[in-house]
């Protein structure tokens, strides 16, 4: 069974992010006590006893958005400029290796993505992993043509995260990762989530605006 959860991410003044996050759960197994019953079993006859279960796949994510707050973007041909947002909601610009294609944020924090799981199995790994990733695009209030806004990287802070997607990946998708975590005694994990923003290697100016793009988060036991 498969549900999906899907919020609007803001990357302030207007500016949008959707987050997709699908909850998908496997082999729990809830087994139900048998009914009493009497039936009268004839010598010799096949006698028919009913075996039954109760299977529930549900768990719960409420999700907190990720907030880039007001960004600056500039953009030169064959140079890129990087924009992280940590777990902790951290900026680091490290990536603008040129000061001519910079991603300048102009608050010091912003606001990670949060995973809220709830109603889970109890002390079971929860795997976390990601696809189906979309460029941020101009939405609203950009004039004439506007190159996409690339997500370059996604993370988290699950326990033993062995990866994370990068769209550097020769596959992204198939060579990701999964991140893997373990839920409390209740069926409760939280779960950070940051990801990483890249200019255009062209010399077309980023337009103010509103920009949206998105990707899918998969949680699976």
């Amino acid at each position: 069974m498969l549900f999906v959860h899907e919020k609007n991410i803001r990357l302030g003044d207007g500016a949008s992010f959707v987050l997709c996050c699908a909850a998908v759960a496997v082999f729990s197994f809830l087994s139900c006590e048998p009914a009493a019953a009497q039936v009268p079993i004839s010598n010799g006859v096949p006698t028919t006893v009913a075996a039954s279960t109760t299977m529930d796949n549900n768990f719960s994510v409420d999700v907190t958005d990720i907030d880039f707050g007001t960004v600056v973007l500039t953009s030169a041909a064959g140079e890129a400029g990087e924009l992280a947002m940590d777990t902790a909601g951290v900026f680091d610009e490290s990536g603008n290796t040129d000061p001519v294609a910079r991603v300048l944020a102009r608050l010091a924090t912003g606001q990670q993505g949060i995973l809220d799981v709830s109603g889970g199995l109890p002390d079971q790994a929860l795997f976390i992993s990601y696809s189906n990733v979309q460029n941020l695009t101009c939405v609203a209030g950009c004039v004439g043509a506007n190159p996409d806004i690339t997500v370059s990287a996604i993370g988290d802070d699950m326990a033993t995260q062995a990866g994370s997607w990068s769209v550097d990946d020769a596959d992204p998708d198939g060579d990701a990762v999964a991140g893997e975590g373990v839920t409390s005694a209740t069926g409760t994990l939280t779960i950070n989530v940051g990801a990483s923003l890249r200019t255009a290697n062209t010399n077309d100016p980023y337009q103010s605006g509103d920009y949206e793009g998105s990707f899918d988060i998969i949680l699976a036991y």
